[in-house]
């Protein structure tokens, strides 16, 4: 037995059991030290015990937490709902307000999950600022707007309601005020438990009510105590696989998460839970951000209830926006076009928080060579065909995890040099949403290779074209042990072949004795699809990495290497 848990054999199978958590019944005496006085689960989150805990929860921060209250800010969105109630019966009402008064409000971050047919649209737009009848809501968002209520406050942002969804005006408008709406928000109701739009996250959780059982501890004191069987973690859910929701949790300054067992509140300087062992998360060592956290529920959490996004964005530039964006790359989203709006808000925020300048499709001007190192992570990434949404330098390009070049602070030495790069916005109103084309014009030093999909390394093999007759005439997929080639989709390439690339060397550096470098796996695109660009033109399709031998110099060295000016699309 453990910190409040044990494993009870209930003797249906040999060697069968059950983990549980034990508490002490409300009202009667501890019968040992290691149970103490911690409240169970509450098991009613639509209850005023659970409404006075959390109030009393956010007296606490509003009066004493400071890093809290620097964090927040002043703001009110364009639109809210306005949830009051009637006077004849006290039921729950709700309207939709242009411009409302200066207040208090919370935000809601939830899954749709399909469509919302009571979604704001410029029809039905005036006859909510009249009223919006709570049976047409869905009943994630009428369970948002009770606790709204409940908390006591007047307001709660939603997206769905807030947004004309049919007015492409309005969405990047507001779309491009979504750090402010989240930061500004008293707090943020997270809807861990809503599958859907339609599941909501208030129902009692009646199937996870406690057993009592008797027990008798080593120094025969009997008694009887509660003994809720184990389960998951909130880092389990779907929200926190949504890419949406990743920017809605991290930008809050107050969470309160309802899970299928819990609520969980998190702000900047404290975490309770309404009933259930109370967990101190200190931030993990940075590492723990580049490596895949699924067997660990605990810097799961972390990472899903950041508020102030104080863990994931505490890092220096670069590594602190490539670690951001190697986590959010991780989720899925339902439009691929949506992959940029869904974190302009962190990068927003990262602009006013870090020396950063401009903004190409989600790499800054700062260190722009250095994230145009990304790799693939996982072998799990895919390029999207038929619709463009970023150029093939951007992690935005690609579906799937993408993690940075390296954590480690290593002296680079950047032989290439960025001589101009460019993107076009979708809207304006938003530079950090969408892109519509962009480029960048390098000069660099490139060597052509053959990448095989085949042989010993398939995948990862090569060697320099110069080379192939002459260093293996009779092996038709040899390679170079100083060159690893890294597509970013193996199932682009026949199989069984080998492909003429171009390697672009990036960056050198001195590491456990040679020298070594880092670069960019290049395809040559035919002019003629980018008329008003005159200069050589690629596209990115990995990244490379060079090394040297015992024997044999630094691969870039040893062989017939070209100084070019080109374009990357």
């Amino acid at each position: 037995m453990q910190n409040g848990r044990c494993r009870l054999y209930p003797g249906r199978r040999k060697g069968e059991f059950r983990e549980f958590s034990l508490y002490t019944i409300p009202g009667q005496k501890a019968l040992h030290p290691f149970l103490g006085y911690q409240l169970p689960p509450n098991l009613v989150p639509n209850s005023q015990l659970s409404f006075t805990r959390v109030r009393g929860w956010l007296n606490e921060c509003l009066r004493n937490h400071k890093l809290c209250n620097a964090f927040q800010r002043a703001y009110m969105p364009k639109r809210l709902i306005e949830v009051t109630t009637t006077a004849a019966s006290g039921s729950l009402c709700a309207r939709l307000v242009t411009n409302p008064t200066p207040g208090r409000y919370a935000a809601l971050s939830y899954c749709w999950g399909g469509d919302q047919k009571s979604k704001t649209i410029r029809s039905v737009l005036g006859t909510y600022e009249k009223e919006i009848l709570m049976g047409i809501l869905p009943q994630t968002l009428q369970d948002a707007l009770t606790v709204t209520h409940g908390i006591g406050l007047r307001y709660l942002w939603v997206d769905a309601m807030a947004i004309v969804q049919d007015d492409d005006e309005d969405r990047d408008e507001q779309i491009s005020q979504m750090h402010r709406i989240y930061l500004g928000a008293s707090f943020t109701i997270v809807a861990a438990k809503a599958v859907t739009s339609l599941d909501g996250f208030l129902a009692p959780r009646a199937k996870y009510q406690p057993s009592i059982i008797s027990a008798r501890l080593d120094d025969n004191v009997f008694g009887e105590i509660l003994a809720f069987p184990k389960h998951d973690t909130l880092s389990d859910y779907n929200l926190f696989t949504r890419g949406w929701t990743f920017q809605e949790t991290q930008l809050s300054t107050r969470i309160l998460a309802y899970g299928m067992h819990e609520l969980v509140y998190s702000c900047l300087e404290a975490r309770h839970r309404d009933g259930g062992y109370e967990h101190v998360f200190d931030p993990p060592p940075a590492s723990i951000y580049l490596r895949d956290t699924s067997d660990d529920p605990a810097a799961q959490m972390v990472e899903n209830l950041d508020p102030g996004n104080q863990n994931l964005g505490r890092d220096e530039h670069p590594f602190g926006w490539e670690t951001i964006v190697f986590k959010y790359s991780q989720r899925f989203l339902t439009d691929g076009l949506d992959k940029l709006p869904a974190v302009s808000a962190i990068a927003e925020e990262y602009s006013l928080t870090k020396p950063v300048t401009e903004y190409y499709a989600g790499l800054w001007k700062e260190d722009f060579l250095h994230q145009c190192l990304w790799q693939v992570s996982f072998n799990t990434a895919v390029r999207p065909k038929g619709v463009y949404r970023a150029p093939s330098w951007s992690w935005a390009s690609v579906d799937g995890a993408v993690h940075g070049f390296t954590k480690e602070r290593l002296n680079l030495k950047f032989s290439c040099s960025l001589l101009h790069v460019e993107t076009t916005l979708v809207s304006t109103r938003n530079r950090f949403g969408r892109v519509g084309n962009g480029f960048m014009r390098l000069r660099g030093r490139m060597r052509k290779v053959l990448w095989s999909s085949s042989g010993i390394r398939a995948g990862h093999a090569g060697r320099a074209a110069e080379d192939a007759a002459s260093r293996w005439p009779d092996e038709p997929y040899g390679f170079d042990n100083r060159l690893s080639l890294t597509v970013d989709f193996v199932g682009e390439w026949p199989k069984d072949s080998e492909v003429e690339f171009w390697c672009l060397e990036i960056c050198t550096f001195f590491r456990d004795g040679f020298d070594r470098g880092q670069g960019l796996l290049l395809d040559k695109v035919d002019g003629r699809e980018h008329p008003d660009l005159s200069d050589e033109i690629f596209r990115r399709v990995g990244q490379a990495y060079f090394g040297a031998d015992v024997a044999e110099p630094y691969w870039f060295d040893d062989g017939v290497s070209e100084w070019k000016e080109i374009v990357v699309v």
